[in-house]
């Protein structure tokens, strides 16, 4: 979700348990003639505009966005929904807002050529149209966007995604654009990427930095590689005063200045070594988010990453004879097969196993981990909700509880967002996984604490039957947000939750149930 910067100092935090309460719910449709369907990813992520108090949702698998009043949030309604046809338009990636500007990034069809960003000023509820003010070019594959804080400069991550471009393998730079506002004509742009990288190679491989496809010279024609092509920004936020951009490359956390652009860090997100083993765990960080909560810059990650690179599977065996001869009894380990690898003998010497299933806390200054919540996620969700525990949401005639512990050996709890935000004052965090949970925890000092977790909609009903009537609840979330008493549409401390595959908004409130931990 949109991120702010995390300082630490001695903040107050909230000593009573914080509980969800759900509050409105509204499925949005894939298509412009209304049409609704499980799976369709009709919503993806979604960024409130607290003046006007509009949602703007996106879905990838749609080429629509929905703007929602949430003026009641009982019943929220969809006002308007705009559709993007330009032609070689692909993908719709981001969308972000700021307090007189709205931005949304477009992928090209073939996700290798240039996308673009669209730029309109905020919906109204007297309006009857969205109004562009206009759309620039970005590069390869936009994949989020942050705005400064007084919205003069929107940087933009292209992930440059290797693939086919007139029937060519195609493997451009990662790279950042940053759109600088101009009121008295049209916005100028800075393009930077990271070729100043390739010549660090050794350095940052040596401190376990991955660097996989090198490029294939047997390949006609070649396809040339380069350690910076290998760095793909997934994610972006912008400190509070606007000074530093923060990126997570699916494993390292670069900070780049977005005055000059000419100061660059990167960082290693670190090893776990397995007691006794050589074997490694790369924790992977996915999204990135930020808040202000004292005087040291601190970052939040969700360890949610898949893997680069080919795939084995390593079993992971029991105690017993027969418990390792029972393959339904097996967990399994993936482990990638281009790292860690001998030289010599061109064998795997040391097994590196990919993403942690949490969230942590960095220090932005030190770019040292402070933080994980471990398995924070998962032991609080099979307390509450063992019957959907790790479930899937792939298959429309399975229940939740028939899809239960499907993912356990995939990628498990899969923290796919989160927010940050306050709660009377003192710093909250609300995160979610894919199976469907939302969490809030306490940002206390460097750590979290637990507070809750909620899972909205039917269990026991076949997912179809469950859409259909309107319960299919958060269903493969991507996408949350929090909004403060100052924010809110009620007044009081709200959440939002965005299911892909329900196409959905769920609404709660955050509150205080008087109890303490």
């Amino acid at each position: 979700m949109r991120s702010l910067i995390i300082f630490l100092l001695s903040t107050p935090f909230v000593l009573s348990i914080l509980q969800f309460r759900e509050r409105g719910y509204v499925r949005l449709p894939y298509n412009t003639a209304g049409t609704f369907g499980f799976g369709r990813n009709g919503a993806t992520k979604a960024r409130y505009h607290a003046p006007t108090r509009m949602l703007y949702v996106i879905g990838t698998g749609t080429n629509l966005m929905h703007i929602i009043e949430l003026t009641d949030p009982d019943t929220p309604a969809i006002r308007y929904t705009h559709e993007f046809n330009s032609a070689g338009d692909g993908e719709i990636t981001d969308v972000q807002v700021c307090s007189d500007t709205i931005a949304v990034s477009i992928a090209s069809n073939n996700k290798v050529s240039i996308g673009h960003v669209e730029l309109f000023l905020p919906f109204t509820k007297n309006d009857n149209t969205l109004t562009m003010l206009g759309r620039l070019a970005a590069g390869s594959y936009p994949k989020d966007m942050a705005f400064n804080n007084d919205c003069s400069r929107l940087v933009v991550v292209n992930e440059g995604k290797l693939g086919l471009l007139n029937g060519v393998v195609n493997d451009p730079q990662g790279s950042m654009t940053i759109i600088v506002r101009n009121d008295q004509g049209f916005p100028p742009e800075v393009n930077v990427n990271f070729q100043s990288f390739d010549n660090r190679v050794l350095e940052y491989v040596s401190k376990g930095v991955r660097y996989v496809f090198r490029g294939d010279s047997t390949a006609s024609p070649p396809i040339e590689g380069s350690f910076s092509k290998d760095l793909e920004p997934e994610s972006v936020v912008i400190d509070d005063v606007g000074r530093y951009a923060y990126i997570s490359l699916q494993g390292y956390l670069l900070t780049a200045n977005t005055g000059a652009m000419k100061q660059w860090t990167l960082a290693n997100d670190g090893y776990e070594f397995s007691d006794g083993m050589r074997a490694r765990a790369l924790r992977n960080s996915g999204n990135i988010d930020e808040a202000l909560v004292g005087a040291d810059v601190l970052a939040k990650i969700n360890n949610d990453a898949d893997l680069a690179g080919n795939i084995d599977e390593a079993l992971v065996g029991a105690d017993v004879l027969a418990k390792i001869n029972n393959d339904a009894d097996l967990g399994r380990l993936h482990i990638g097969t281009d790292d860690g690898l001998n030289n010599n003998q061109q064998l795997i010497q040391y097994p590196h196993s990919f993403g942690g299933r949490s969230v942590a806390m960095w220090n932005s200054v030190t770019f040292q981990r402070v933080y994980d919540t471990g398995d924070d996620l998962e032991r609080e969700a099979m307390n509450k909700y063992p019957i959907t525990f790790n479930g899937e949401t792939n298959n429309v005639n399975l229940s939740p509880s028939g899809e239960m512990d499907l993912r356990s050996d995939d990628y498990g709890v899969e923290p796919t967002a989160l927010d940050i935000g306050s709660f009377n004052g003192a710093p909250v965090m609300v995160t979610a996984s894919r199976s469907g949970f939302i969490y809030v925890y306490n940002v206390v000092g460097t750590a979290l604490s637990f507070q809750s977790v909620h899972r909205r909609g039917g269990t026991s009903q076949t997912w179809n039957n469950l859409y259909n009537s309107n319960q299919a609840g958060d269903a493969l979330i991507t996408d949350v947000g929090y909004m403060d008493e100052t924010m809110s549409p009620s007044g009081q401390p709200m959440a939002f939750a965005v299911g892909s595959a329900s196409s959905s908004i769920g609404l709660y409130d955050i509150y205080d149930d008087g109890n303490t931990k």
